[in-house]
């Protein structure tokens, strides 16, 4: 049984780099938050405190995941010699089929609604493309309740990686491989027409890391060490491809002085300023006791949207007095504690503890871990932009993770 050793995955590691961008975000001054981002700034030394004290909890919880374990048969019905291969790949085609099918009818219905235009614009060049990209984004031709089975790309995207890599059938390996590069096609249509880059680090970097752990061909640990670094650069250089198609040539090509000045803002105002825009919501609004961020998934569901209200005039009140609706998320780093105040200690320790729990199954090759860890580093490193683990994409990948666990046992095959 292999275990896997990669410095940077552990979530501790990943949660203090995430501590190191509070650091930078508070050393900012006032003036360039209202220079650079048009918004007050509103990260104070109390709130530094409490990010440290979330931190010492989530390491808490952490290193009670190696002293605590869950009674659970999942440890050992999940392993790569147990699990049957067919069953895994039999649960990845249901996932691959509702993912397609979903992107089939959202862009189906996009034509509908935009007729020919739609195809006018993508061909038109990304001068053209600017000027419509919020138009389009407007007009995706969203089907609640439909085009969300897209987000099963985020579980079946690894599982096709997890099965190219291990996978002794050149059927099965070539089938997933074609299959994973058709939804990553559809993933960077969406990206390009709907402003929507996020889907494409969702499905892409759970996939990578998949890759990584398996990839026997990279001999220079020395570059699986850097990949930290490299990943920064990657999200300069994917952030600057999407956001001229975006908002470069449209609206700010007159503002700044370079390109890369404008995308180096662009980048900051969204991780530093959405902590600091959490920060101006504890400042000015406290914490309001109502699961706002750790379940907001619940809140969009029929019957439970009116409750998603509750205090939203507020939120909206203190974002355009003293932040930018253009910047408009709030960091997830102090999720627990905006929902529920210090009521919301024991969760922040309880989810180190799950964190770290899924970490260990990771690193001993269980495929369920490896499947749920490689999404759970993209949701960490989400945490300065919003609490990913709260949102109904998140919690339509642990449907499918629940599928997976009801379909995939050990020797089974389901049909």
């Amino acid at each position: 049984m292999k275990k896997i050793r990669i410095w940077w995955l552990n979530p501790v590691v990943l949660y203090t780099m995430l501590m190191l961008l509070v650091l930078f975000a508070n050393n900012m001054s006032s003036i360039k938050y209202s220079s650079l981002f048009g918004m007050k700034k509103g990260i104070e030394f109390k709130y530094l405190l409490l990010y440290a004290l979330f931190y010492v909890l989530f390491v808490l919880g952490y290193l009670l995941s190696k002293k605590y374990k869950i009674k659970s048969n999942i440890m050992d019905d999940y392993y790569k010699e147990s699990v049957n291969e067919k069953a895994v790949y039999q649960i990845f085609n249901v996932l691959f089929v509702l993912c397609i099918g979903a992107y089939l009818i959202w862009f189906c219905n996009a034509l509908r609604i935009n007729g020919a235009r739609i195809i006018l614009y993508a061909l038109s060049g990304l001068d053209k493309l600017a000027t419509y990209s919020n138009y389009l984004y407007l007009h995706a031709g969203r089907i609640s309740g439909i085009t969300t089975f897209t987000e099963f790309s985020t579980l079946a995207s690894p599982m096709a990686v997890y099965l190219f890599m291990t996978s002794k059938s050149k059927k099965i390996r070539r089938s997933c491989m074609r299959k994973f590069l058709l939804m990553l096609l559809f993933c960077v249509a969406r990206a390009f027409l709907f402003s929507e880059r996020v889907a494409i680090i969702e499905m892409f970097l759970p996939a990578f890391i998949v890759w990584l752990i398996y990839q026997n061909k990279i001999k220079n640990q020395l570059i699986i060490s850097l990949i930290p670094v490299i990943g920064v650069i990657a999200l300069f250089v994917a952030f600057g491809v999407f956001e001229y198609s975006r908002s470069w040539k449209a609206m700010y090509s007159a503002m700044y002085d370079s390109y890369f000045d404008f995308i180096y803002t662009r980048i900051l105002g969204y991780y530093c300023g959405s902590i600091n825009t959490e920060c101006l919501y504890l400042k000015h609004l406290g914490p309001v006791y109502w699961p706002h961020m750790s379940m907001n998934w619940l809140f969009r569901f029929p019957g439970f949207k009116d409750l998603a209200n509750n205090g939203l005039q507020e939120f909206q009140y203190v974002l355009r007095t003293f932040g930018n609706p253009e910047f408009n998320n709030s960091s997830g780093l102090l999720a627990f504690y905006s929902d529920f105040g210090f009521f919301g200690i024991p969760l922040q320790v309880i989810f180190g503890y799950l964190i770290g729990r899924s970490y260990r199954m990771f690193k001993r090759e269980n495929i369920l871990g490896i499947v749920i860890y490689s999404y759970v580093v993209y949701s960490l490193l989400e945490l300065p932009r919003f609490f990913s683990f709260g949102t109904l994409q998140f919690f339509y990948f642990m449907v499918a993770v629940l599928t997976f666990l009801i379909m995939v046992r050990r020797k089974r095959i389901i049909w």
